[in-house]
């Protein structure tokens, strides 16, 4: 294990004293409940000893682990609570707060126009703006109302109109998302990789309103416009581009499609590739190899995983998140087979409470391993994506 992972052992390193930090040492390895008590420990401190101006983002960050991790664990009230305390913080750290809440509450059951009008109404808007609320809406794939809060704001930010735009693309509002596209195409002080996106969707813009796709200006490329495209939902118009890059293309479309939130619709494709060992040198293959490990971690076929995680690891040493994905599939498997030894030693009590024990240090282990952030993960509004329906656009 310690080869796949390459951690060096803790020893008797004693834990952070600190509250918030001691929370986030519980949290890493799974002690969930340790966790709470510590960052609600921190919280209440900050408000005892009356934070200053200078320590707001950390009383906010306090609220904010503590709301997260009671929504992990399906409290939603006491997460609900956690939010609006960070957010009554003059912090850089409110927008984070307020997406969280609206996470939370999509995740709880909320429809998005009740989110819309929760956000909208006399008890939260004092805290926020607008532009804010439109923000939160747009990162859990509300683009309906989303836009109708851009609508409703008044912002300057480059940065915010861009996610503007993705909501009217989202809602197919072309024009509109076409007029402001060619106003920020004016700018100078636009950073280049916004001016690339730009450029890439004003081009499929047109494309989807001409229905047919335009000529290629200098410098302009089939895989940058076919990213966009299909971060813009444009999935037929990113399928063209591709379709001409030949079995690359292929490979680089279903690693877009699975990092963008169209997971099963990746894994179809996936289906039809076979790949060869001498091909995941490659950053393509590679992915696709390691999505195909994510796939039957998630269905719990750890066997087969490890499998396919081993296979890249050997091939790419230098990719950790082969590496800790084989690792997470060992765990996975330990813990199964410790479950099944308790099931038949549940009588013998100093067996079962040794079981139990080494148990405990598994789970701790497999938390430390997903911590490290190996597996693939979506924003709310990507998971959403393949239950949206499909569109069609006229390619010629």
């Amino acid at each position: 294990m310690r080869e796949l992972i390459q951690i060096k052992p803790e020893h008797n390193t004693p834990p952070p004293t600190q509250p918030f930090e001691l929370g986030q040492w519980y949290e890493k390895r799974g002690s969930f409940h340790q966790a709470l008590s510590c960052f609600k420990e921190a919280a209440l401190d900050c408000i005892s000893t009356g934070c200053l101006s200078v320590d707001q983002n950390a009383s906010a960050e306090n609220w904010i682990h503590y709301g997260r991790l009671q929504g992990k664990l399906n409290h939603y009230e006491e997460a609900s609570q956690a939010f609006r305390h960070a957010l009554q913080f003059d912090s850089s750290l409110a927008q984070l707060a307020l997406q969280e809440w609206a996470s939370l509450l999509h995740r709880s059951g909320w429809c998005d126009h009740d989110i819309f009008q929760y956000f909208t109404g006399s008890n939260i808007m004092p805290m926020i703006t607008y532009a804010m609320a439109a923000q939160a809406l747009f990162s859990i794939g509300a683009y309906k109302e989303s836009a109708l809060c851009f609508h409703n704001s008044e912002y300057t930010d480059p940065c915010i109109r861009l996610m503007h735009v993705r909501s009217l693309i989202f809602i197919e509002r072309m024009d509109e998302a076409f007029l402001i596209l060619r106003d920020l195409h004016k700018l100078s002080d636009v950073p280049s990789c916004d001016m690339k996106f730009i450029k890439n969707a004003l081009y499929l813009c047109v494309w989807r309103r001409d229905g047919k796709a335009p000529l290629l200006t200098d410098g302009m490329q089939h895989s940058s416009i076919a990213v966009t495209a299909i971060g813009l939902g444009m999935i037929t118009e990113a399928e063209h581009l591709l379709s001409q890059e030949g079995r690359s293309g292929e490979l680089e479309l279903i690693s877009i499609l699975y990092q963008e939130g169209y997971i099963q619709t990746a894994l179809d494709r996936l289906k039809h590739i076979q790949l060869c060992s001498s091909e995941l040198t490659s950053s393509d293959a590679a992915r696709l190899q390691m999505m195909k490990g994510e796939s039957l971690y998630d269905q719990h076929r750890y066997h087969e995983a490890a499998e396919h995680f081993k296979v890249l690891r050997l091939k790419r040493p230098d990719l950790m998140e082969a590496r800790y994905g084989e690792a997470a599939c060992c765990l996975q498997l330990s813990l199964l087979s410790l479950s099944s030894r308790l099931e038949k030693m549940y009588r013998v009590d100093k067996v079962k409470e040794q079981i139990t024990e080494y148990m405990n240090y598994v789970y701790s282990a497999l938390h430390i391993v997903e911590s490290s952030g190996w597996h693939t993960s979506w924003t709310p509004g990507q998971l959403r994506r393949d239950s949206a329906p499909r569109r069609l656009a006229l390619l010629n």
